[in-house]
């Protein structure tokens, strides 16, 4: 059985015994996410819908501390945890655009943990040699090989177990399985002529490309939680942009590069 990285540690900060509301809504929106079935692939044609609505005017208000029902989760962007947890629980919500808006502020060394989340993000995408460009740039940094280091593979699934890019080999052959599809209707048959490289068990295929990607997801987070905790962050200026003073002049040259230079840029 594939160990659970979620729990395999007890020294996480949210694990420390005297949960503040902080821990305990991070915690209740994490288990919620996790409950559901994971999505490993949500490309851009087809995006799948969130798992947890998110609704601006709730964010508002669990802000100015307004009471919220017992049985209603507060919303991701109202955490104030280390934006690249919430970047992280955005796109287990399937909410790509947010989890992509908080990358792109701070994918500049040494800011690594964000270069890997982005590299997860185009997985998800379908965009692999995206993937595989962002792993590439991060496959020496503490946060990737506490995943998927040699040590790291021990007691792994069966497909994270031979390690990043057999996962991003597996997963674009589905990826180009799942556009064969779209493209002839659904013929199965059709399929298989486009795909000489197919497996016999697509269903099986797709639980085993989940369950690997559940446990990336799980790493990252477990690993990103003891690195940044789960307190309440409430300027994240120096979580994206290190020590630099908002007033520099340096400062506010990366800040707006950040948001609207370089190629293939998105706009939101």
């Amino acid at each position: 059985m594939a160990e659970d990285p979620s729990s395999a540690s007890a020294s996480a900060p949210y694990q420390s015994g005297n949960k503040n509301d902080q821990q305990r809504s991070y915690d209740a929106v994490k288990s919620a996410l996790l409950n559901h079935e994971h999505v490993f692939y949500s490309p851009p044609t087809s995006p799948h819908k969130l798992l947890i609505v998110q609704s601006q005017s709730q964010t508002q208000q669990q802000q100015r501390g307004e009471s919220r029902p017992s049985n209603d989760l507060p919303t991701i962007a109202s955490l104030s945890i280390h934006p690249v947890l919430e970047s992280l629980l955005h796109l287990l919500n399937c909410d790509l655009p947010s989890a992509h808006f908080l990358c792109r502020h701070a994918e500049v060394e040494p800011k690594y943990e964000f270069m890997y989340v982005h590299g997860i993000l185009h997985r998800i995408e379908g965009d692999v040699d995206n993937t595989r460009a962002w792993y590439g740039d991060v496959k020496d940094t503490e946060a990737f090989q506490h995943t998927w280091g040699e040590e790291a593979g021990k007691g792994a699934p069966e497909i994270a177990s031979k390690g990043s890019e057999h996962f991003l080999d597996r997963l674009e052959r589905y990826r180009d399985r799942s556009k064969s599809r779209q493209g002839t209707g659904g013929r199965e048959q059709d399929v298989d002529k486009l795909n000489p490289k197919d497996v016999k068990d697509w269903a099986k295929e797709e639980e085993l490309l989940r369950e690997t990607s559940l446990w990336e997801f799980k790493k990252v987070l477990q690993f990103c939680e003891n690195k940044f905790g789960l307190g309440e962050l409430k300027n994240a200026s120096e979580a994206f942009l290190g020590k630099m003073e908002s007033g520099d002049e340096e400062y506010a040259k990366v800040a707006q590069n950040m948001v609207t230079g370089g190629e293939g840029w998105r706009t939101f």
